[in-house]
């Protein structure tokens, strides 16, 4: 073979499989999307086998989360490939692991994925550690704030992380109710302020009530309530895993808010006694 019917060759492999990889991403999640968001078994429709084992074994995408070891988020990096027949497109393909390493220290416990690819479908049937192991800690710095509701948040992420998508809302409806609640509690002593009116509200009308008190994207996006309310009974449980993460950002910008506050009154408070401090030294002088 010549050099241009070489050439020709290589192109027509690069444009195969540039078309490969826009059928792919168009039926799949990322890779990233797939290793550390979707749960456990659901499934989802292939342009071939062959494609898709090539699409996640072939992958070399890293990954960033949360290391065990580390007890700080780190670069995972792909370590290892698969056997052989997971390479074989045919159908239905062996079982395969996709693994991944601490980029600090390869010897700390590797990220592994598990994948089935049958009937020109692809599901993850298992990972070590679990989704909800990976997001926890960075639920941690709301664990003294929202105290025994603490325990329902890592509930409702650890249900979305196996595929309950009704269970996780209703878990996440119970807090968002409660932060929603404290916030107006907070006003009780505010001249103007109409308890009887706000507690007759509905959600929504509560929420711009607050909006002085709560983020913005949540007094923007304050449907979000109904939203998730109507999930709970009229949703399917992959809808409601769909709604999941953005009605958590809102709880979570709640905490967020409420931290943020926190920690200016500690340092305004921590100013004002060194000051004082300073204040009556130099008065002794």
């Amino acid at each position: 073979m010549d050099i241009r019917a070489q050439k020709a060759e290589v192109d027509r492999i690069q444009a195969e499989r540039a078309a490969a990889n826009r059928r792919i991403a168009e039926a799949l999640p990322s890779a990233i999307e797939f290793c550390l968001a979707v749960p456990l078994y659901r499934k989802y429709q292939l342009p071939s086998t062959r494609e898709a084992a090539h699409f996640l074994i072939l992958n070399d995408q890293t990954l960033d989360c949360y290391c065990s070891d580390c007890k700080q988020h780190s670069v995972f990096q792909r370590v290892g490939r698969p056997a052989p027949g997971a390479l074989n497109g045919e159908s239905p393909t062996p079982p395969f692991s996709v693994n991944f390493a601490c980029s600090r220290n390869p010897k700390h416990h590797l990220l592994r994925f598990f994948f089935l690819v049958d009937d020109d479908q692809i599901q993850k049937i298992g990972q070590s550690p679990s989704l909800a192991d990976l997001g926890r800690p960075d639920l941690d710095k709301y664990r003294n704030l929202l105290k025994a509701d603490y325990k329902e948040l890592t509930k409702a992420v650890g249900l979305a992380a196996h595929g309950v998508g009704a269970g996780a809302l209703v878990y996440l409806r119970r807090i968002f109710e409660r932060l929603i609640a404290a916030t107006a509690d907070k006003m009780a002593h505010t001249s103007g302020w109409d308890e009887d009116g706000f507690r007759a509200a509905r959600m929504e009308e509560k929420i711009l009530s607050l909006s002085d008190q709560l983020p913005p994207f949540l007094v923007d996006n304050r449907s979000i309530y109904g939203i998730m309310s109507s999930g709970i009974h009229n949703l399917t449980e992959d809808e409601c895993l769909q709604l999941f993460p953005t009605v958590r950002i809102g709880i979570e910008l709640i905490l967020d808010d409420v931290l943020r506050k926190r920690e200016e009154e500690e340092k305004i408070r921590n100013a004002t006694n060194a000051i004082g401090a300073l204040s009556g030294e130099l008065k002794n002088r």
